[in-house]
């Protein structure tokens, strides 16, 4: 059976050895190993998407320095609370999925499989609930987010908000540059592979 590189080959479609080796670099062409083979090379772009948050954490720095301190608390205030209701939420979320499970995984462990050899689907039946409740129905994370928020809400005071702004974004700015960088410079590689490719054929 032909892949789906080789079906060209024997139905006809493909007429050279050049069409068959660029058909065959889609492989190696991560932008566009999903596009149709036969459609044409497209150089790699740079994704801009390290350059907007870029952009984004210069404003939330700028931002820090123009809010008054009354201003900042508010926000922060605001932000801890729907940060809270989120927490709030996903606990009630988990509460439920917790007891639809339960029911199941009692039904679960009280099927009796026809045969021995159904002994598998029971078990394997019994230990996929088992480990989605395991996974998915402990209420921890949020349970300490929600105490670790309470606490930030008494304390709230502009100055750390401000600094912790700030370290946040500088960080941020450092590590989307670099990977902006990266990023230049994998688009320049890959583009330079397949020229060097095609040169060869």
């Amino acid at each position: 059976m032909p892949t789906s590189y080789t079906a060209g080959i024997l139905d006809g479609t493909t007429k050279d050895f050049n069409q068959f080796a660029k058909h065959c670099s889609r492989a190696f062409i991560v932008h566009l190993r999903d596009e149709p083979i036969d459609s044409e090379y497209k150089k790699r772009e740079v994704s801009d998407y390290h350059i907007k948050e870029i952009e984004k954490a210069k404003a939330e720095l700028k931002q820090a320095d123009s809010l008054s301190d009354e201003e900042l608390i508010i926000q922060e205030k605001n932000r801890l609370i729907d940060s809270k209701k989120y927490h709030l939420d996903r606990e009630e979320k988990i509460k439920n999925d917790k007891i639809k499970l339960e029911s199941f995984l009692e039904k679960a462990k009280s099927y009796i499989p026809p045969t021995e050899k159904h002994q598998g689907i029971a078990d394997f039946m019994i230990e996929q609930i088992e480990k989605t409740i395991d996974f998915d129905c402990s209420g921890t994370y949020h349970i300490t987010a929600l105490q670790e928020i309470d606490l930030e809400i008494k304390n709230l005071n502009a100055k750390d908000i401000r600094s912790k702004i700030k370290v946040k974004a500088d960080k941020d700015i450092d590590y989307h540059t670099k990977q902006h960088e990266a990023d230049v410079k994998r688009c320049e590689e890959h583009n330079q592979w397949y020229e060097d490719f095609i040169k060869n054929l």
